[in-house]
């Protein structure tokens, strides 16, 4: 008898389970069907509130980056930084070509010919540029005030340091000479050329389409304290052109270049240069603010201006503008007249002055 209950009751469930799947399925397909549509670009947003000839506006208008020719890099399109791993690392020098060991003859190779370096120092009384690695027991031993001090008494300037127990001296060759014999130097060499060139020099995409696919290379040189900028600057001047060099400001020790890429080994060999890079691109702050004030925000509008793209220039009366002029607002509660925005000129005016344009219908920005 409980037997055949139970097996009247598992019948029941099931029975009731058949008749609940249709109702089960329908409410998921809703919530499915109702579910918002992804847009990873888009914010999760009521889809009225987004005008799709808005954004095509803006996608049409906002900056956008152009590619490199081929061969404007002076390293050569395949050039890698050298980076082993970093169990391979200790002992070796972290410079901006990568990590290198002076005391393998063999340890500059990987930089292009015409990019590793002068064997010997200049001569004459003119300055030069070495990179020394000092041993480890003699930094040790002797702890690097020491070693500092002795090169300065050789007559040598430590201009800079760098991973592993590296200096960058900068003196007279015959001071360098002699720094470079001195007892606690392990490995030294001239400073190469290979370690000035920024990596990625001509394959940045730009802004600028005209500089993008042009040859010439808009550079900014850093010079080695130690050396004179006007100096060094006649130096890249008898490489390059007079007109292709000039200060880049007028106190630091940088210049502005023009220069083809065959041109940039030459330029990097000179040994007052310290690092050579690609001139930034800006998208200046004042660029954004004519944006802001005729659409409210620059964010997702890429820049728009839809009042200069109807022709309404804001130039007011009488400057002879290309265009009629036009009622920009109409306003009944007031105005300040005496803001930059609607002033009649650049000259001051007092609330009188300005009153009596606005009265005799000369003003050039507000009519009454």
């Amino acid at each position: 008898m409980s037997h055949k209950l139970s097996t009247r009751a598992r019948n029941k469930i099931l029975l009731l389970a058949v008749a609940l799947l249709p109702l089960v399925v329908t409410a998921s397909l809703q919530s499915w069907a109702l579910k918002p549509e992804s847009h990873p670009d888009l914010q999760i947003v009521d889809r009225r509130d987004v005008d799709p000839d808005a954004l095509s506006y803006f996608s049409r208008h906002v900056a956008r980056l152009h590619d490199r020719p081929l061969g404007l890099n002076p390293l050569g399109e395949s050039f890698k930084r050298a980076m082993p791993s970093l169990e391979r690392r200790e002992g070796l020098l972290y410079t901006p070509a990568g990590f290198v060991d002076l005391k393998n003859p063999a340890g500059l190779d990987f930089l292009p010919a015409g990019f590793r370096g002068r064997k010997d120092l200049r001569t004459g009384t003119g300055r030069d540029v070495l990179l020394v690695q000092v041993g480890k027991a003699a930094l040790q031993a002797r702890g690097i005030e020491s070693i500092e001090q002795e090169l300065r008494t050789l007559g040598v300037a430590v201009v800079s340091s760098i991973p592993e127990r590296g200096l960058v001296l900068v003196g007279a060759p015959q001071a360098l000479k002699a720094a470079r014999g001195a007892g606690f130097v392990e490995a030294s060499t001239i400073y190469p050329a290979g370690f000035k060139v920024d990596s990625h020099l001509g394959t940045t995409p730009l802004i600028n389409k005209l500089r993008a696919a042009s040859r010439e290379l808009e550079l900014v040189a850093e010079i080695w304290p130690g050396f004179s900028r006007d100096e060094v600057m006649a130096e890249v001047r008898s490489v390059l052109g007079a007109d292709l060099v000039a200060p880049y400001g007028t106190t630091d020790g940088t210049l502005r270049l023009r220069a083809l890429p065959e041109k940039i080994a030459a330029v990097a060999e000179i040994p007052g240069i310290r690092h050579i890079q690609e001139d930034l691109e800006f998208l200046l702050a004042s660029a954004e603010v004519h944006t802001t004030a005729q659409v409210g925000e620059v964010e997702h509008t890429g820049g728009a201006t839809p009042y200069w793209d109807m022709g309404v220039d804001g130039g007011g009366l009488g400057l002879g503008s290309a265009v009629p002029p036009q009622i920009v607002a109409v306003t009944d509660n007031g105005l300040s007249t005496d803001t930059v925005s609607f002033a009649h000129s650049n000259t001051p005016l007092t609330q009188a002055q300005i009153a009596a344009l606005i009265t005799s219908a000369a003003h050039r920005k507000i009519a009454s």
